[in-house]
């Protein structure tokens, strides 16, 4: 009867998206197998990833999954995760998500799981990381709201000292860095949404930890930012000539070239 069709509706839109999470879930673990390496014959084996990869409208058919369920967490963990592998492993891939509204699916992902650490915000944040390949790829994620996004994850995982959380920092602080190259604009993003006082946070932190990888990429995404005007007092509000000094003191080689010049720029 008419009455009955609604619930039917319903019914099939809970079912979708069962249908959809198995799915998604199914091409994580195929994906995530590694290709066994063989050393004797020279042939190039071709992982599932590749396969994927290949298809023709695979990122498309995954960018809509998340556009159309974004409330669902496990959605967007499995969907985000996918096409990090697959935008980190293939250009191709990279400018197909771009083209397709993958940008603004990360985004949304991130602003509608904000908890979801280690899971949507690293792949989330990962994926900013990987799409600012180009300078109209970094003016769309600016707009997306990428850079405070990618803030906001940095600074609300900075409590725990886990392996994994350092990993975020890195990710975050590599993303900043790559949406902040000739863009100006981005780059008073950064200031802007707190990223300074962020990035000193994490080399401070990964002074203590002695983690230079992770200090040399704050220190990088630190000294690309100091050239716009608006950080220059940014960075000297948070007052960090003695961390910097000691930074340059400690990884002469690596980041005490970027740790001096964030100090002359300012």
């Amino acid at each position: 009867g008419a009455g009955g069709g609604r619930g039917e509706e319903e019914e099939e839109e809970t079912e979708e998206t069962a249908i959809i999470d198995a799915a998604l879930a199914a091409l994580n673990k195929l994906t995530a197998v590694a290709a066994p390496t063989t050393t004797t014959t020279t042939t190039t084996t071709t992982t599932n990833l590749d396969r994927l990869a290949q298809r023709h409208g695979s990122v498309a058919t995954i960018v809509t999954s998340l556009r159309g369920h974004e409330d669902d967490r496990r959605i967007q963990t499995h969907g985000l995760a996918l096409l990090r592998r697959l935008v980190e492993g293939y250009p191709a891939c990279a400018d197909g998500c771009a083209r397709c509204g993958g940008v603004a699916a990360v985004g949304r992902a991130m602003e509608s799981h904000p908890t979801a650490a280690g899971t949507v915000q690293t792949d989330g944040v990962g994926l900013f990381r990987r799409l600012a390949g180009t300078v109209p790829r970094r003016v769309e994620l600016g707009l997306a709201g990428a850079v405070e996004l990618t803030v906001r994850a940095m600074t609300t995982t900075m409590t725990p000292c886990g392996a994994a959380d350092r990993d975020m920092q890195f990710e975050a602080a590599a993303a900043l860095h790559n949406l902040s190259i000739d863009s100006e604009r981005n780059g008073d993003r950064v200031g802007a949404a707190g990223g300074i006082a962020a990035l000193l946070k994490a080399v401070k932190r990964g002074f203590e930890d002695d983690d230079e990888r992770l200090v040399d990429v704050c220190c990088r995404t630190l000294h690309r930012v100091s050239y716009v005007g608006t950080n220059k007092a940014r960075i000297r509000r948070e007052d960090p000539t003695d961390l910097l000094y000691s930074v340059a003191k400690r990884y002469p080689k690596s980041c005490g070239r970027t740790a001096k010049g964030v100090l002359k720029n300012v």
